[in-house]
């Protein structure tokens, strides 16, 4: 693990690089680049592509080489015989996709709900600009900023209080995340580790509450679910290596991309963590005792995702609205609350981010709870409109 960022685990990312020249070209690029869609020419241009022999269209790709969040609708669309192949190109597969829909072939990325484009210019995995947009229309985010200095920084949470929550500008997966910061010491170090990231950070108000993440296509239909971070219950006789052995059973490893749940990693890193706690993998947990083995809450690092089957219709509409704002035809939801069975307007609460392409697939595929047909509704939704276009 010396050789990876401990920031990025359980990403194995050795540089940062790649980061800091994404984000300078963004920010020199931009203005020059036009805003009419690219949608319209990256099905073309991959068809001449096809005829150099550069790009493929696979019927039966090698789906250990595709995202699950993508395999469940090409999955999905073979059982119901639409002609759809994987885009393979350059020799490697990535992430898209060519459906005959209707009459016409469509080429899209992720999940088919991306065929819908957007008019908003809001992108919405630009965490500051989206908590701007959202706020403006007096929903709830956390409060805070955006920052490419230290001491600008600084100022700021001596004006909003700690506890507060550090993080990339644009990021994933939690990497250089840092949060509970409880004071000016911790806040010095977590603005030297997210700008080895990214430049441009934010800072927030830190809320307590659980995850949920909320899905909603179409502006339409929403899914709900509760992630929840690493973790096993004791039985008072089976060591903690024991417990994560036993619960890995039928997960996937950290590198596999066609699964949704992943094993819960013994690494290094985890067993640092279990040292800071006074605990080792022999160490037997008591009956029911719930211990929380990471501190990020994301799928490589083995969470829970679980189906929310009672959410508030007070938040149903708020998360429709959030579609609405965005103007999307699909968008993942962060949200913290303590209860999401309850109105929003009645607790402490914030939406933390939106995701453009969200693993959808957690919804259908979750650790406990109902499996809901995220696919299927999807698929029945865009031939619906195929065939009664507005």
């Amino acid at each position: 693990m010396r050789d990876y960022c401990p920031h990025c685990w359980p990403t194995k990312t050795t540089s940062h690089f790649a980061n800091h020249i994404d984000y300078y070209s963004e920010k020199l690029l931009k203005p020059l680049i036009p805003t009419a869609t690219n949608a319209n020419l990256w099905g073309p241009l991959l068809e001449i592509l096809a005829k150099f022999r550069l790009v493929e269209f696979v019927d039966s790709p090698d789906r250990s080489q595709l995202y699950n969040r993508s395999l469940i609708f090409f999955e999905e669309a073979k059982k119901r015989g639409l002609n759809i192949q994987a885009v393979k190109a350059f020799g490697r597969y990535d992430n898209s996709f060519r459906a005959v829909v209707g009459n016409r072939k469509i080429y899209y990325e992720g999940t088919p709900l991306n065929i819908i484009g957007r008019k908003s210019k809001v992108d919405p995995d630009d965490k500051i600009t989206v908590k701007k947009l959202l706020q403006s229309f007096g929903l709830p985010v956390c409060d805070g900023g955006a920052f490419t200095s230290a001491k600008k920084a600084i100022r700021f949470v001596e004006t909003l209080g700690f506890p507060v929550i550090v993080k990339p500008v644009y990021g994933s997966l939690s990497h250089h995340v840092s949060g509970r910061v409880d004071d000016l010491k911790a806040l010095k170090i977590a603005i030297k580790i997210v700008q080895q990231y990214q430049p441009k950070f934010i800072i927030e108000r830190f809320i307590t509450g659980n995850l949920y993440r909320a899905t909603v296509f179409n502006k339409k239909s929403v899914f709900v679910c509760k992630k929840e971070p690493a973790n096993i219950i004791g039985d008072g006789k089976s060591t903690i290596e024991e417990l994560i052995r036993t619960k890995n059973k039928g997960r996937g490893s950290l590198i596999q991309l066609d699964i949704t749940i992943h094993e819960i990693p013994i690494d290094e890193g985890f067993i640092r963590r279990l040292k800071r706690r006074k605990l080792i993998l022999k160490s037997v947990l008591p009956k029911d005792e719930k211990l929380y083995l990471q501190d990020k809450v994301v799928l490589g690092a083995g969470c829970d995702i679980q189906t929310v089957s009672k959410v508030h219709k007070d938040n149903i509409l708020l998360f429709k609205k959030v579609a609405e704002v965005l103007n999307t035809g699909l968008v993942g939801i962060d949200f913290i609350a303590k209860d999401v069975a309850q109105s929003y307007k009645k607790q402490s609460c914030a939406i933390i981010e939106t995701n453009s392409l969200p693993y959808i697939d957690m919804h259908q595929n979750p650790t406990s709870g109902q499996s809901e047909p995220v696919a299927k509704l999807v698929w029945d939704s865009l031939l619906k409109r195929s065939s009664h276009p507005e």
